[in-house]
């Protein structure tokens, strides 16, 4: 059985590009020292082009343990 989404929570994410790693990493310390976690990290391109991709989470945690969506 497919599980119903889960009612708003005061979590809150963040979705982050940018054009170098070190960029990347600076947001991400700044981030970090305001409360937010690292949810994912994705680079992507190639030797002329790398895009860095940050998702962040803060706020309230879930009430029910991580699943797969199914019960």
């Amino acid at each position: 059985m497919l599980q119903a989404p889960e009612p708003k929570s005061a979590r809150e994410y963040k979705f982050l590009k940018f054009d170098t790693h070190q960029k990347a990493e600076t947001a991400l310390n700044e981030y970090a020292a305001d409360g937010w976690q690292l949810v994912s990290y994705q680079a992507a391109g190639d030797s002329a082009a790398i895009t860095h991709f940050l998702v962040l989470s803060r706020g309230e945690a879930a009430s029910q343990p991580r699943s797969m969506g199914f019960r």
